[in-house]
């Protein structure tokens, strides 16, 4: 992306929430894993403690390392858009 420099303070604070929103965006998605882990541990309500130690160990297996690499690449990219700024 490629911004450029505001003249007003005006353009400066909107060109500061345009920037604001895309990092909330990117950290949304990047962290769609831990959603879907919320999600799942609701709808499947674990009562026993047995449950809830398979629940994590195949949530923490499955989505542990989608989570990791999603989060370093999205704090690279807010990193290189708020450097752009």
């Amino acid at each position: 992306m490629n911004f450029y420099r505001p003249k007003s303070k005006f353009e400066r604070f909107k060109n500061l929430l345009c920037l604001w929103g895309i990092s909330l965006t990117i950290l949304a998605v990047a962290l769609i894993p831990t959603w879907l882990y919320l999600l799942a541990r609701f709808l499947l309500n674990p009562e026993s403690g047995l449950v809830e130690v398979l629940l994590l160990g195949i949530s923490l297996y499955f989505m542990g390392a989608l989570q990791l690499i999603a989060l370093i690449i999205g704090l690279t990219v807010i990193v290189i858009i708020w450097k752009e700024a």
